[in-house]
């Protein structure tokens, strides 16, 4: 028989994909203000709540060392357009996401 069509978001799937990316032990810090934003938008996007949750906050996980690298981002961060040309972390679409 054909196999039953899923159901799932594709957009969710990718959402999935990325954070799995992110939440991996072996991954490497984040290398640019791009990677925040994408971790950042995932998290926003995905419908796996649960595995968010479980994620961030997991003791000593990765999940926890991601949000303190936005916080502690080096550049700082901004209000502006330019957030990916001068390395900074775009404030409203990192931090204000995050927080809620």
């Amino acid at each position: 028989p054909p196999a039953a069509p899923s159901s799932r978001n594709p957009q969710d799937d990718k959402a999935a994909a990325t954070l799995f990316y992110f939440f991996k032990d072996s991954a490497p810090p984040f290398q640019d203000a791009r990677a925040p934003e994408q971790f950042v938008r995932a998290l926003c996007e995905t419908t796996d709540e649960a595995m968010v949750v479980a994620q961030l906050g997991k003791v000593g996980g990765r999940g926890i060392e991601r949000v303190s690298e936005i916080v502690n981002w080096p550049q700082g961060f901004t209000t502006g357009a330019d957030a990916e040309s001068n390395g900074r972390i775009s404030f409203q679409r990192v931090v204000v996401p995050l927080l809620l």
